[in-house]
């Protein structure tokens, strides 16, 4: 598995769900349900009336720093798990955004900001599956015992450049320097015991 990079896929996937979701709107696919909510919404919490509603530019502005927020969060998350609650968390808080701004008597249509979320989330995870994150190199379990395993280059180094550290693993700011056929158990022991 290649090794995956953070700020360029978080910028593209981040770009991608909020012109998508930016798209959408604009061709109007969320107008039907964005009346039904509002006229649901509209006798337990707008009594006064019409609800006043944000402009586009905030809803945009809303939905970008959700996408872009999802997309880095995701990809600097160590395992799968963590990425499944992540997405589960962030659209739940979206919806729940609607009641929230209900109380001040605003109307907030939710639909632009789930769309943009769920494809950033999506895709973000997708990444994650066929590349190999830095956070989860940091994480996995090594197997010292295998001498020709292969490295995972170090945070510093570039994919490009030659991994020049023979064996040499990193966890946790920690270089651990990894002899030709010694297992963890056997390091204490004297090399005439082996």
């Amino acid at each position: 598995m290649p090794v995956g990079r953070l700020n360029m896929p978080a910028l593209l996937y981040g770009s991608v769900g909020l012109l998508l979701s930016y798209a959408l709107h604009w061709i109007g696919m969320f107008k039907r349900v964005d009346a039904l909510l509002l006229e649901s919404m509209s006798n337990p919490f707008f009594h006064e009336g019409v609800a006043a509603q944000p402009t586009m530019l905030s809803v945009m502005v809303v939905a970008g720093v959700f996408c872009y927020g999802i997309a880095f969060a995701v990809l600097d998350s160590p395992s799968v798990w963590r990425r499944v609650l992540l997405g589960i968390t962030a659209m739940i808080l979206t919806v729940a955004m609607v009641p929230t701004f209900a109380v001040w008597s605003i109307y907030f249509s939710p639909f632009v900001q789930l769309v943009g979320v769920f494809w950033s989330w999506f895709c973000v995870v997708i990444y994650t599956q066929h590349h190999r994150m830095p956070c989860d190199s940091i994480y996995s379990k090594i197997d010292i015992s295998q001498p020709d395993a292969e490295l995972i280059p170090p945070l510093d180094q570039s994919p490009e450049e030659p991994n020049t550290l023979t064996k040499t693993d990193r966890v946790l700011d920690k270089t651990v320097k990894v002899e030709k056929g010694l297992s963890l158990k056997d390091k204490g022991k004297p090399k005439s015991q082996l």
